[in-house]
């Protein structure tokens, strides 16, 4: 087995952590093993030296849980802004739009005559 296979495409071996709910109800609820990259193993480790968390178990649980929903109904909340994104691509699709450049050189514009106003 090659290095990089057997480190999954990290420069350094990745690092396991088993993570779950603190009481396992059942095999839907029971830990699971997280594999992270050598960059987000430091920084659980780091937080747990820093006193954040006590473990890095706990660490790596408390990220996924800041970044992905709890429920699927937390998941289906996002519905409103579907609409929105369907008009922008119509917008965008008939070329009712101001290009990055565009916004970027009214932008400089705004500021240069910001800086040229008497004091």
């Amino acid at each position: 087995m090659s290095n990089d296979k057997k480190n999954q495409g990290f420069e350094e071996p990745p690092t396991a952590y088993a993570v779950g709910p603190a009481e396992s109800t059942g095999a839907s609820d029971a830990p699971v093993t997280v594999t992270v990259s050598p960059h987000h193993a430091t920084w659980a480790r780091g937080r747990v030296a820093a006193g954040a968390f006590k473990t890095p178990e706990e660490a790596i649980t408390w990220a996924l849980d800041y970044f992905l929903p709890v429920t699927a109904e937390e998941d289906e909340d996002d519905d409103w802004v579907l609409p929105y994104i369907e008009e922008a691509q119509r917008d965008l699709d008939a070329g009712r739009f101001v290009s990055g450049e565009e916004v970027q050189a009214e932008l400089r514009a705004r500021i240069e005559r910001l800086r040229s106003k008497p004091s």
